[in-house]
């Protein structure tokens, strides 16, 4: 619904919220498939930016949130998201998922 309004010029939407000491960024990337007249979503975890990367790749001189952490462009593998950044807890990446499949339903469906 949010981009499929025949007045509506555009063609992306990212919603973000914050969440204190990060480990990772969960995505999930929306995209219309014109051919099939559908949503596609795809599912990602990325990696963080090593502290202190951030101010210097976008030449800033602070973030304006002392403890954001900007995702890379490295993609964590599915299996491995559980041990490296909920100590195991498969439970906790789930629930993570499903939080974020429910928001991108509130937004795109």
């Amino acid at each position: 619904k949010l981009l499929e309004s025949s007045t509506s010029n555009s063609t992306v939407c990212l919603v973000q919220e914050m969440v204190p000491s990060v480990v990772a960024e969960h995505r999930v990337v929306c995209m219309f498939d014109k051919a099939t007249g559908s949503m596609r979503k795809e599912s990602m975890w990325m990696d963080n930016m090593a502290p202190g990367t951030a101010t210097q790749k976008y030449k800033m001189q602070a973030l304006d949130v002392s403890d954001f952490k900007v995702a890379s462009s490295v993609c964590v593998a599915s299996s491995s998201v559980a041990l490296r950044c909920f100590r195991g807890d498969i439970a906790a990446q789930r629930a993570v998922e499903l939080r974020a499949a429910s928001l991108v339903v509130t937004w795109m469906d």
